[in-house]
């Protein structure tokens, strides 16, 4: 919790690390912090940190997820480069992040992006070579709904009621999506 920044090459060639998650305390992450590191897997970046180096991920051939938090305004050139496993990227920053050259190689990936944002990733350098970007469902606030016993109550996540039934294969028919069922989210 008390680290503010990841240095350059502090992680660098590190084969034997499979997972990372950068706390909310962290600001920075130095260039080719993590680059070579193949056996990583997933990466979490916290919502403090504000820029990624250049390489900061170069080379992670293992990695098939990223998640980065809301704070990042820039990442820098290559940073995600020779990621070739790489198929979801999250990005929760509601204006996109300066991305530097090759940031991502190819852009194969599915890129989610917070609601309503869509549109502005589609326009912004690099941001748009990506071919499949798809918006994260909007926060409802809704915690819980109930139902009677023995009925299954349907909501859209913005909390409108789809259907109530008694038999399950009902809910079978409905499209492809996110609702809540009985208080849970269920795609």
């Amino acid at each position: 919790d008390g680290v503010t920044s990841i240095g350059d090459y502090a992680f660098c060639e590190c084969p034997g690390l499979t997972s990372v998650t950068i706390g909310d305390g962290v600001t920075s992450i130095g260039d080719r912090a993590f680059s070579g590191c193949s056996g990583l897997t997933s990466i979490t970046i916290g919502d403090g940190v504000t820029s990624i180096g250049g390489r900061a991920f170069s080379g992670c051939s293992g990695l098939t997820s990223v998640t980065i938090g809301d704070g990042v305004t820039s990442i820098g050139g290559f940073a995600f480069s020779g990621c070739s496993g790489l198929t979801e990227v999250y990005v929760n920053a509601k204006i996109p992040p300066i991305l530097g050259f090759y940031a991502f190689n190819d852009y194969p990936a599915t890129l989610y992006v917070p609601y309503g944002t869509k549109a502005a990733y589609e326009a912004a350098d690099y941001w748009k070579n990506f071919t499949n970007i798809v918006e994260m469902p909007a926060e409802t606030g809704i915690d819980e709904i109930m139902s009677e016993q023995g009925t299954l109550a349907v909501y859209t996540l913005a909390g409108v009621k789809v259907m109530e039934t008694t038999d399950a294969n009902d809910v079978k028919s409905l499209p492809a999506g996110l609702y809540i069922i009985n208080g849970k989210k269920v795609v």
